[in-house]
């Protein structure tokens, strides 16, 4: 990682681990908090609808959940990190030659509150995401340096059975891309037997002009993204979940296309991985 992106990397970690004590009046002393660490291996990794790597990567994050002092309130603390196993990533928006090495590292401060029952089980999110690219300079469509969004996310649940929720996320990117990116999306969680879990989801996303650039390198806004999850995961004691999932996205938007075209990068993709959560 350069000089350059170590220095937004560390102040956002740095705001990271002084939020519990900066929020010491509205943390719960009496709920305990709670620790998730998790790691995935993937065969590509995608960004709404970018390919950031079409080679095998391996991904890890890490997550403190906070219970506030308002009832059904938590503050939650995550970092991501996306490591290249590979040094050739093929017709994708990373750089060659960096395999072993972390191409992307974020950091994500939100609140999340639970509306409950009385609200159609309405659940609403608001945070901050840092994103940190450490080669960003050697981006084969124009440097990328690391930027910052804000996001609102709701959603309520229509059939508890199955877990069954709609969800609209709005993010705003202040920083590098001066644009904003939303997403509708449908998704459900179906108990099987034997510990099991099917989840299945669909979204659709759309990108304004300044989040087209900083993520395609195309001035264009419209419909962006069209991706599909089916995961399959399995709690194997109280604390770890393996999940597999295998995950299908496109283009949509007809300018948007045509960019791929242009920089020899597919629209359509299909992926997936496997990975394991741990939670404290």
């Amino acid at each position: 990682m350069t000089p350059s992106a170590l220095v937004p990397a560390r102040a956002s970690l740095a705001l990271a681990l002084a939020l519990p004590c900066l929020t010491g009046c509205i943390v719960s002393e009496t709920e305990v908090p709670t620790t998730s660490v998790g790691v995935e291996v993937a065969d590509k990794f995608l960004h709404r609808g970018m390919p950031n790597n079409r080679n095998w990567v391996a991904q890890g994050n890490l997550g403190l959940g906070l219970p506030t002092t308002w009832d059904d309130g938590l503050i939650d603390v995550q970092a991501f990190g996306n490591l290249d196993l590979r040094d050739r990533t093929g017709a994708a928006w990373f750089p060659n030659g960096h395999g072993g090495r972390f191409t992307q590292i974020d950091f994500i401060t939100a609140y999340t509150h639970d509306f409950g029952e009385d609200a159609a089980g309405l659940v609403v999110t608001a945070g901050a995401h840092n994103y940190n690219l450490p080669n960003g300079e050697s981006f084969p469509n124009g440097p990328r340096s690391s930027t910052n969004e804000v996001f609102v996310r709701t959603s309520v649940e229509l059939l508890e059975q199955i877990s069954l929720r709609p969800q609209v996320e709005l993010r705003y990117d202040f920083d590098q891309a001066d644009g904003f990116y939303g997403r509708a999306s449908l998704g459900a969680a179906i108990p099987l037997p034997s510990d099991l879990t099917l989840g299945l989801e669909g979204g659709l996303g759309y990108s304004s002009r300044g989040q087209s650039w900083w993520n395609y390198g195309v001035r264009e806004a419209g419909f962006a993204d069209l991706r599909g999850t089916v995961s399959l995961s399995y709690q194997f004691d109280a604390q770890t979940v393996i999940t597999a999932h295998f995950d299908a996205s496109t283009i949509v938007d007809d300018g948007i296309q045509d960019w791929f075209n242009v920089i020899s990068i597919p629209e359509e993709n299909l992926w997936g991985g496997i990975g394991v959560q741990w939670t404290f």
